[in-house]
């Protein structure tokens, strides 16, 4: 059976119901969990968790978005709960801890040319989590910047982002880009 990536973009508790508690993100979760069960012989998945300090109020993100969340050690941190559990059941599963919006492109890099190697990996990459304005939008342009040939999809109902209004303009804006929704 052939097999796609399936990328949780910083499916943490700051994001659901913490530091930046995001009503659209709690209603989301419940269905993420649906979706990995579903997917859970058929694909392989990587979490990426936004990862800050103690000093994030001294850093450009910290004055620009002056919330302390994501710090690393924190309950906030974590992946959600729920999620977690069923991410736990996946045979081959990766986390990436990313200190900006989008993981580096040599984490990126590590974990696809791994899967090409694979011949049950069908090149298919989905990606959803929180946010699609920000976190979500950068790996999706990263990943399709680094492979171009691959299927970059964003799995619209399983995003929120910081507002509808952002989330919807960020799903036009990588339609532009070639990135799939579904």
């Amino acid at each position: 059976m052939s097999k796609k990536l399936i990328c949780l973009i910083d499916v943490q508790n700051d994001f659901i119901d913490g530091a930046l508690r995001n009503t659209d993100a709690i209603s989301v979760v419940p269905n993420i969990v649906s979706y990995l069960e579903e997917n859970l012989n058929n694909a392989y998945v990587v979490a990426t968790y936004d990862t800050h300090h103690e000093n994030y109020m001294e850093t450009q993100e910290g004055k620009n978005l002056p919330v302390p969340h994501c710090i690393l050690n924190t309950d906030g941190h974590k992946m959600n709960n729920s999620v977690k559990e069923v991410f736990n059941k996946y045979p081959y599963k990766k986390e990436i801890l990313k200190y900006t919006f989008g993981a580096s492109p040599k984490d990126w890099q590590n974990i696809i040319d791994e899967l090409l190697t694979k011949e049950d990996f069908n090149k298919e990459i989905e990606l959803l989590g929180f946010c699609t304005d920000i976190c979500v939008v950068s790996n999706a342009l990263m990943i399709k910047a680094l492979y171009p040939e691959l299927k970059v999809s964003v799995v619209e109902n399983l995003c929120a982002g910081v507002t509808k209004e952002k989330h919807n303009a960020t799903i036009e804006v990588m339609k532009s880009c070639q990135i799939y929704i579904k």
